[in-house]
């Protein structure tokens, strides 16, 4: 499974079964159809044998059961979300919602697809659907629980966490969200680097439990152990865009802001929606004096995710190295009054009184 490429390829079990315990996701394939070689290819792993299979069996059209066409259109939607193709992603999604509403799988992948552009309530709504369709989807509590942090809904986040590795034991990428929760949210970045360690020992050629284990050693100032995961990240995914913005953020805590600010870009280009690049480049706009600049990027952020304190508290930052304690002031406070429960903003906040 991955993490953030937030389009991870699911766990194969059935859209419409009844769960049972051992079953964490409902299957890509429709009961009955296992043995199938189309199907088989179509509820694969290999993203070239998904979009072929899955081509096949929509253009059948009639032939199929709705129920079928929408598993269809939804194992094909896990390619286009990812590689960020979210427009796609959407029309499949929402053609299989159609031709089957009771599509767990479907929802869940939506889910995730709100979330690539910050649709926060979208994405919990969708999370909800699919749990009440397939009360025991690890995956769904994950990605609802991904959207309760971003609401700002903290403990109900930590809450989901615990339920999808209480569903799926080997679940990596729920232990790689608690233990970012842990980390950013607690302050524990201890726990938080044990949790992705156990993530780790369960996949370790997930790129995206390396960067986020860069992430965290980048958060207590450990920058040249945290190039080296943030390396292994992207040797694994030369396409993460989220390596590149954490790769960033260890070069400008270097202060080598040439690099850091070649990365932000790099991280842009891959992901548009990617509001922590922005944040980044707003930042280095700022530390390289490109007021202006920077602020277009704290402003195109906000636009893209109006709920996200990170990107007041970036620009709170900024405007304290800029010298202006007035507007730094400003946005912790706003940064506060969105998630009162949030200790970095209230510590940096306090730290200015």
């Amino acid at each position: 499974m991955c993490r953030f490429s937030f389009a991870c390829v699911l766990i194969s079990f059935a859209c419409l079964a009844t769960p049972a315990l051992a079953q964490v996701a409902p299957s890509k394939i429709p009961p009955g159809l296992e043995g199938d070689p189309l199907w088989a290819d179509c509820g694969s792993d290999s993203f070239k044998l998904i979009v072929a299979a899955c081509g096949q069996i929509i253009e059948r059209g009639e032939a199929e059961p709705p129920q079928n066409r929408a598993l269809a259109h939804s194992n094909r939607s896990i390619v286009y979300l990812s590689y960020a193709e979210l427009d796609q992603a959407f029309e499949d999604l929402n053609t299989a919602i159609q031709f089957d509403p009771a599509c767990a799988r479907a929802h869940a992948q939506r889910a995730s697809a709100h979330s690539m552009r910050n649709e926060h309530q979208n994405t919990l709504d969708d999370a909800d659907r699919a749990i009440d369709l397939f009360p025991n989807y690890a995956y769904a509590f994950r990605r609802r629980g991904l959207a309760q942090s971003a609401l700002n809904n903290q403990p109900a986040a930590l809450a989901d966490y615990d339920r999808a590795i209480e569903i799926d034991p080997e679940y990596a990428d729920a232990y790689a969200d608690r233990g970012s929760h842990y980390g950013y949210y607690l302050g524990d970045y201890r726990q938080g680097l044990a949790e992705l360690d156990r993530a780790i020992r369960l996949e370790p050629d997930n790129s995206d439990l390396y960067r986020l284990r860069g992430w965290m050693l980048t958060n207590t100032q450990n920058y040249r152990r945290a190039l080296v995961e943030l390396e292994r990240a992207l040797t694994l995914n030369p396409y993460n865009d989220a390596a590149y913005m954490q790769r960033g953020r260890a070069y400008r805590g270097m202060g080598n802001l040439g690099a850091a600010m070649a990365d932000a870009n790099k991280a842009i280009s891959l992901n548009s929606h990617s509001t922590l690049a922005y944040v980044l480049r707003a930042d280095i706009h700022f530390r390289q004096r490109n007021t202006r600049q920077g602020l277009a990027d704290f402003d195109h952020a906000i636009r893209l995710d109006p709920h996200s304190t990170d990107i007041y508290i970036g620009r709170a930052r900024a405007w304290l190295r800029a010298g202006n304690r007035r507007a730094a002031r400003a946005d912790y406070e706003t940064a506060v009054r969105m998630d009162p429960d949030n200790i970095v903003a209230r510590q940096e906040l306090q730290r200015m009184r």
